[in-house]
């Protein structure tokens, strides 16, 4: 039997039970099943933590809120309210600094450009004596962007000249010395001391620059460009004012004798209807425009009782 079927099979010995390993640890990147009550989702859905705000610096003339840093005397004049979203300078979240002054840049460079009726000429170009209007014009756009305070020159005394109301007293010593203050000394305070430099005005003097620039024709862009080839850093608004309005515009003394001559002859009874409303209009735009030429104050004539002459012509009925 033993042949049949072989050597019988060994016993082998019982083996004992080991520890069971651990399971096999997940893959990194594993999704697991996560169950969140809904007061944990909600609170999960909420920020973390309010962003500690920046630190802005007050402009000279503007103001800080929530948003951030504005420029310019405001929508009411006291420094409360910007004008508009164009006299932001610099905002609260750092992340509108990239989306949002890029728009705001565009429209301060831009200045009246487009505007056909608005446009800085050259004495034989069309609409050459459009100047005072479009000064008007441009004083408005500077003002909507913010940029108007570095026209305002304020002088030691505290007292404030506006370049734009009064351009016939620009003069090469008043802007250079103004330029200073606003990049070197500061400006006056009135009370003997002087403000800070302020980064903001330095950003308007060159913003408002090309404002004007943008607000003359073609030709006499390329006219005011050559000028400060050699002097790139002297391109701030109030000097590209200037530069343009010897080129366009001379102001003088004849011009406001002129000017106060026309004044003094309007007569109602050429206005259809002897209509008062068209007098005051017409009056009105010879009175800015006289203003402007005057080199000082002592040389306003008196320009009120030239205006109410022209009511003498009357009729009674």
């Amino acid at each position: 039997m033993s042949r049949l079927f072989g050597s019988p099979a060994p016993v082998l010995a019982p083996v004992e039970p080991g520890p069971v390993p651990p399971p096999d640890p997940e893959e990194p990147g594993t999704p697991q099943l996560v169950t969140l009550t809904p007061d944990q989702f909600q609170a999960m859905l909420r920020p973390r933590g309010t962003p500690t705000p920046r630190t802005l610096s007050i402009p000279r003339v503007g103001g800080c809120n929530s948003t951030g840093a504005w420029t310019g005397r405001g929508s009411a004049g006291d420094a409360t309210t910007p004008t508009s979203d164009m006299c932001y300078r610099e905002f609260q979240a750092e992340h509108k600094n990239f989306q949002q002054m890029g728009p705001i840049q565009k429209f301060c460079k831009a200045g009246l450009k487009g505007q056909d009726t608005f446009t800085f000429c050259l004495n034989h170009e069309p609409d050459t004596d459009r100047c005072i209007p479009t000064l008007d014009a441009l004083s408005e756009m500077l003002t909507e962007g913010g940029m108007e305070g570095v026209f305002r020159v304020v002088k030691q005394d505290g007292s404030i000249l506006d370049l734009l109301t009064h351009p016939g007293q620009l003069t090469t010593v008043l802007i250079n010395t103004w330029i200073t203050d606003l990049l070197q000394n500061g400006v006056h305070d009135g009370n003997g001391a002087r403000h800070p430099v302020c980064a903001y005005d330095k950003h308007n003097l060159g913003l408002s620059g090309e404002a004007v620039l943008n607000t003359c024709s073609e030709a006499l862009k390329t006219f005011i460009k050559r000028q400060f080839l050699s002097t790139p850093n002297s391109f701030t608004g109030p000097q590209v004012l200037q530069a343009v309005l010897l080129k366009v515009y001379q102001s003088s003394f004849s011009r406001v004798r002129v000017l106060t001559d026309k004044l003094e002859g309007l007569d109602l009874t050429t206005f259809p209807g002897e209509n008062m409303t068209l007098l005051y209009e017409a009056a009105m735009l010879l009175v800015t425009e006289i203003q402007m030429c005057c080199r000082g104050e002592n040389q306003v004539p008196d320009l009120t009782t030239k205006a109410l002459s022209g009511l003498t012509t009357a009729t009674d009925t």
